[in-house]
């Protein structure tokens, strides 16, 4: 059998990668999705660069290193950090204002310390 035509069917749909705004909007409490949107410009205050990535996920990056990946759910968000041992912590829910300053404090400042040289 001879084939003169190949059919290699339809190019998959490329993935869709939701604005940040959207992966906030997902958020369902007002009060949660407030703190949200303050984390992430407190972040870029940090000169923590913010970008889109698949899903409901965001991806932190310090210094040209991605260190952070931060989600939203329905009624809190997500981070999943980088250790300056090289672990990850898991994702760590964070529904309001305390949970996010223990979280900053204990994991996403001692990895930009350790970035900078600093010791712990």
């Amino acid at each position: 059998m001879i084939c003169t035509e190949i059919d290699y069917g339809q190019p998959p749909k490329p993935i869709e990668i939701p604005t940040i705004a959207k992966t906030i909007e997902y958020c369902q409490d007002p009060s949660v999705k407030e703190l949200f949107r303050t984390v992430l410009e407190e972040l870029q205050v940090q000169k923590i660069k913010t970008k889109p990535n698949k899903g409901q996920w965001i991806s932190c990056w310090y210094k040209e290193k991605r260190f952070m990946y931060m989600g939203s759910g329905k009624s809190f968000f997500v981070a999943d950090i980088l250790t300056p041992a090289g672990s990850w912590t898991g994702n760590k829910r964070i529904s309001n204002r305390p949970e996010w300053v223990s979280l900053h404090r204990e994991y996403i400042q001692s990895y930009i310390d350790h970035l900078d040289g600093k010791a712990a």
